[in-house]
């Protein structure tokens, strides 16, 4: 989407990497460290990237195992065309 408003949901480890992307209007915001505190707040998450105006998010997805799978679940349902 050309001049679209992008949400990147990223890891703690990878904040570094959006460091400078604060002027260009796009939203970054950091996935919890603790997969349960993850799983808890993911519907947030959505939600503010919804309430900053976003018309894409990109997320990465956590690992396949335990509350991860559930996430990446949760996401993916997320990310269906309605």
């Amino acid at each position: 989407m050309q001049g679209g408003r992008v949400g990147a949901l990223v890891p703690p480890a990878f904040e570094h990497a959006f460091e400078h992307s604060s002027g260009t209007g796009h939203v970054v915001l950091l996935v919890p460290e603790s997969m349960a505190e993850y799983g808890r707040t993911i519907y947030e998450l959505l939600r503010e990237f919804d309430r900053r105006g976003c018309d894409v998010i990109v997320a990465s997805l956590p690992p396949r195992e335990g509350l991860g799978l559930a996430i990446a679940d949760r996401l993916r349902r997320a990310a269906a065309k309605i």
